[in-house]
């Protein structure tokens, strides 16, 4: 079942870090799995800061290609109930390559909750390219069931994350960028948008279309979110982005999002020529 748009809420443009959670069957220990040669072994830098004795875990790493570029990442394990999956009933819908997530799920019992305190200084790349490998290192050394991505809303199999690394089909935003499908109330309007590229300091994009298959429409999003990411906020108010075809200018324009989290998104328009 698609989610459905909804136009009701409160604009919504506050910056988030990224967050994941890895989903276990068992309770997990963090103190006693090798996380520091772990993110070592996939990071630029890794080290331990803190009091070990915390609940929460605190590393400071940095990305692989650039041992400059350091960032927080805090570590911290609780229980999941059962009761809690329909919490997760978004994400579910929006799996795109995992559709059966939930089978997996309501058979966890426990959490482990990573994210990171950024800084500034330290470029959308840099933040990405370190929280990917993180996970990596994580998912390897503590053999979780499931990830799911917070800000992207979709959970990714473990087997399926790794591979993202693989030569050559090598994914750089495999699970920091996600493309959703909406129905419109009421309509035979369909939505699709990109949710991601805003908590990088990136504008997300949308469109609304009917005629069109929606896997087109979403390798129509995709190819310009990685255009995006590659080259910065570049896309101006009636720029065009390539359409279905190689033929296709679809035009650009800056609006507010039609679905939440509400944001300022580009709106690619699809028929629309320049």
């Amino acid at each position: 079942m698609e989610d459905k748009a909804n136009d009701s809420d409160a604009p919504k443009e506050e910056s988030t870090p990224f967050i994941a959670e890895l989903f276990f069957d068992r309770e997990i220990d963090l103190k006693s799995v090798p996380l520091l040669d772990s993110l070592r072994k996939y990071c630029g830098s890794a080290e331990f800061e803190g009091d070990p004795a915390n609940a929460k875990l605190v590393f400071l790493v940095s990305a692989p290609e650039n041992i400059s570029a350091s960032i927080k990442v805090t570590l911290s394990s609780s229980s999941f109930n059962v009761e809690n999956v329909p919490d997760y009933a978004s994400s579910f819908r929006q799996s795109w390559s995992w559709r059966t997530a939930k089978d997996i799920v309501q058979t966890c019992s426990h959490i482990v909750r990573v994210s990171d305190e950024f800084d500034g200084n330290v470029n959308y790349r840099d933040r990405v390219s370190t929280m990917r490998n993180v996970i990596r290192a994580l998912v390897e050394c503590t053999a979780c069931n499931a990830v799911h991505f917070q800000m992207t809303q979709q959970f990714i199999k473990t087997e399926g994350y790794v591979a993202s690394f693989n030569e050559p089909a090598t994914d750089r935003l495999f699970g920091f960028i996600n493309v959703r499908f909406f129905k419109i109330h009421d309509s035979d309007d369909m939505l699709m948008d990109t949710i991601g590229l805003n908590s990088m300091g990136l504008e997300d994009l949308q469109c609304s279309f009917k005629k069109y298959n929606p896997k087109d429409i979403s390798n129509v999003l995709y190819n310009a979110a990685y255009y995006l990411f590659d080259n910065g906020n570049v896309i101006m108010d009636d720029d065009t982005v390539q359409g279905v075809k190689r033929t296709d200018k679809w035009v650009c324009r800056r609006t507010r999002s039609l679905v939440i989290p509400k944001r300022t998104v580009i709106d690619v328009a699809p028929g629309f020529f320049k």
